[in-house]
């Protein structure tokens, strides 16, 4: 039984999953592994600071949850500093590997510095690795030498894994680019916790309708993104305002805070600020989740977007969906004129356009919402991220063929 899952000792070898980051929806998919794939002990090692970021978990539970410094602290003129650099984690990381020797790693990613240190080191030494991404091939842009020197990277990387996981169809594509063949690529998406959507009860529904100002009498658009540029908030905000006049029962919902809150709470005019809600950031996945139950259509207009977990809450809460066409997850989850519209990035006159057209008939945008939820059915059936590790596990040797 040695590296099928348990040592000779019939103790379960470690699965290392490495992320930069821990957020809702990967913590979600971490405790379904840890559950449904029980040949194999899961062991999440985060490699940046967590504590300086709003999400915040405690270290252990089920999934072995484990951080590791991504700096060092230095002395300038008597005080001692800590110092942000991302290469001390894979250090760390190479040390907690060679000490548990897991029977898989699969690598969250290859162009942190900490993890290119690992991969780097997995590879020299051997040690049967899978690369999990949520890159979007609308992101891959490098032309030139940059486009040398990446594949000279990402290639050797891709060739040496012993499966890609991906999380839709742009991520096939972009590593078919780098050489993954499709035996050799396994849908493995992050995915909310669909329980807490698709159960939200209705006394929670209802409290959220009273906390946030939502009655049922009127529809609604949603924005839930963290308040950056890229998330384009500044652009879905014009477009609202662009149509609010045509659309006087619509209000525009907006989920999430970031550096860029208060320019644009200051682009909306004060006569119309009762119809744009800010709610702030939702450190509760309950509480977004019946915001999301109260909301008609998600507005995600984003000009960089490598997945897009969003769109997956949108399907599963049953709204139609706009988004901008470069989202990575918009291929699996939008059919333009069935369950929502695509647009071309930082076109607002488009995105305007297309919100006034989703919501200019109840029966339309009724059958829009259906189709959205059954889109999201079908994806999860054929896309189901432990089927789809466990395949990938058992091609690598790691767990036995069924």
């Amino acid at each position: 039984m040695s590296g099928m899952g348990t040592d000779n000792l019939g103790t379960r070898r470690p699965l290392a999953y490495v992320v930069h980051l821990l957020f809702p929806f990967r913590l979600h998919v971490q405790q379904r592994i840890a559950r449904e794939v029980p040949e194999l002990k899961l062991h999440t090692l985060v490699s940046w600071n967590q504590s300086r970021h709003l999400w915040k978990f405690e270290e252990g539970s089920e999934v072995g949850l484990t951080y590791f410094p991504d700096g060092v602290t230095e002395q300038h003129h008597g005080k001692l500093s800590y110092v942000p650099v991302d290469w001390h984690a894979g250090r760390h990381l190479i040390r907690w590997f060679k000490e548990h020797r897991p029977a898989m790693v699969v690598m969250c990613g290859y162009a942190f510095p900490s993890h290119f240190r690992a991969l780097t080191w997995l590879r020299r030494n051997r040690v049967p690795y899978m690369l999990w991404s949520d890159s979007n091939v609308l992101d891959d842009h490098a032309t030139g030498l940059k486009r040398v020197v990446k594949d000279a990277i990402v290639r050797p990387i891709v060739r040496d894994a012993r499966a890609i996981l991906v999380c839709g169809t742009n991520g096939a594509k972009y590593y078919a680019r780098y050489g993954a063949t499709q035996d050799k690529t396994f849908l493995c998406p992050v995915e909310p916790d669909y329980t807490l959507i698709e159960q939200c009860s209705p006394e929670r529904i209802a409290a959220a309708r009273e906390q946030f100002g939502l009655p049922a009498s009127r529809r609604r658009f949603l924005h839930c993104a963290r308040l950056i540029a890229l998330k384009s908030t500044d652009n879905a905000i014009r477009a609202f305002l662009r149509i609010a006049s045509q659309r006087p029962d619509w209000d525009f919902v907006i989920v999430g805070d970031g550096p860029l809150r208060a320019s644009l709470e200051a682009l909306v005019p004060s006569e119309l600020k009762h119809r744009v809600i800010f709610t702030g950031f939702m450190s509760e996945q309950a509480t977004t989740a019946a915001i999301e139950r109260c909301c008609d259509v998600l507005v995600h207009p984003g000009y960089s977007e490598a997945w897009g977990v969003v769109l997956l809450e949108a399907a599963a809460a049953g709204m139609a969906i706009v988004a901008s066409d470069v989202v990575g997850a918009a291929a699996d989850f939008v059919r333009d004129g069935e369950n929502g519209r695509l647009v071309p990035p930082r076109d607002v006159d488009s995105l305007a356009n297309v919100m006034l057209d989703v919501s200019a008939d109840a029966a339309r945008l009724e059958s829009m919402k259906h189709a959205s939820h059954a889109i999201g059915r079908a994806f999860r059936t054929r896309a189901d991220p432990i089927a789809g590790l466990r395949a990938a596990l058992t091609r690598a040797g790691a767990l036995p063929k069924p």
